[in-house]
C-alpha cells in the first residue's frame, strides 16, 4: 500500500513518498531545511491551484461515474503537477495513484473511498487557504517573541484547549500517526505517517511533530510569511524523541 513519511533529522525535514509502498526506494525523497516546507506553504498562492484541483475532481468524477479510465489517468496527471507545486500535495498524487490501480484489481469503482476521495478534492480548494490563515495565527498567537512574549507554552495554553482551539478559527490539532523508528544509520526519529494534507500541516507548526500539545521550545522574532525566513538559522526542531511521540501511537493500517 502507498505511504507518504516525514521526520526531522537535525537541521532538516525529510519528506518520502511511494505509491506501492515499498519502503527504503521510495519514488520521491525530498530535503529541506527545518520549517521551509511550512514557510513555503505559507506563500503558496492557492488560487493558482484551484484549476488543476477542480480539473482533478471533475476526471475523477468521470472515472467513478462513467468508468472512464482515462479521466483516471488525467486526473493523476493534474496531481502530479500539483505535487510538484508543493510537497505537502505530494500526498494527494500517491493516494490517488494507489487507489487507481488498486481500483482496477479489486473492480470496486465507486465504493464509499472513491466518494470520500472525490469530496476531498472538492474541499480542498477551501481547505488550503484556511490552513495558511490558522498556520499564521499560530505563529503570530504563539511563536511570535514580539507579539506572544517569551513563553510559548504559556501562549499555547491561553488560546488552545488540549487537542481544540478556543477560538474555532484556530488550527485544530488532533491525533496525527506517529512511528518511532530507524531513518538513517546510526539514527532514530518519530516519523509522521501522514494521511491527509492536515496531519502534515499538524506536524510542522511546533518543534516537535505533535506541534503544540507538547511545550514548544522554538525563538524566532517575526515568524511571519514575509520575514519567518530570516529566522531560520536560529530554529532547531526538538530533539527528545518522548517529546515528540504520542503514546499509543502508530504507523497507520491502509
Amino acid at each position: 500500500m502507498w505511504y507518504a513519511k516525514m521526520y526531522f533529522s537535525e537541521k532538516k525535514e525529510v519528506f518520502q513518498f511511494d505509491s506501492h509502498g515499498v519502503q527504503g526506494v521510495p519514488s520521491t525523497y525530498k530535503e529541506f531545511p527545518f520549517l521551509e516546507s511550512l514557510l513555503s506553504f505559507l506563500e503558496t498562492d492557492c488560487k493558482e491551484l484551484e484549476p488543476l484541483l477542480q480539473r482533478a475532481y471533475e476526471n475523477w468524477s468521470l472515472l467513478i461515474d462513467r468508468d472512464d479510465r482515462d479521466a483516471g489517468v488525467r486526473t493523476l496527471m493534474d496531481l502530479g503537477d500539483l505535487g510538484s507545486r508543493h510537497i505537502y500535495l505530494n500526498l494527494l498524487y500517491v493516494r490517488w495513484f494507489e487507489r487507481f490501480g488498486r481500483m482496477g484489481i479489486t473492480q470496486d469503482r465507486g465504493s464509499r473511498e472513491d466518494q470520500q476521495m472525490l469530496e476531498e478534492l472538492q474541499g480542498i480548494p477551501e481547505q488550503l487557504p484556511l490552513y495558511q490563515q490558522q498556520v499564521q495565527r499560530f505563529f503570530d498567537l504563539v511563536l511570535d517573541v514580539d507579539k506572544a512574549g517569551r513563553d510559548p507554552q504559556q501562549q499555547a495554553s491561553a488560546h488552545y484547549l488540549y487537542d481544540a482551539p478556543k477560538d474555532p478559527s484556530l488550527f485544530t490539532f488532533r491525533p496525527i500517526p506517529l512511528s518511532f523508528e530507524p531513518v538513517e544509520p546510526g539514527r532514530c526519529s518519530p516519523v509522521l505517517y501522514p494521511l491527509h494534507i492536515s496531519d502534515m500541516i499538524d506536524g510542522r507548526p511546533g518543534p516537535s511533530s505533535s506541534g503544540p500539545r507538547n511545550s514548544p521550545t522554538i525563538r524566532c522574532l517575526r515568524p511571519t510569511a514575509r520575514n519567518t525566513r530570516s529566522a531560520l538559522p536560529g530554529l532547531r526542531p526538538a530533539v527528545s524523541p518522548t517529546s515528540s511521540s504520542m503514546p499509543g501511537a502508530s504507523r497507520p493500517e491502509r
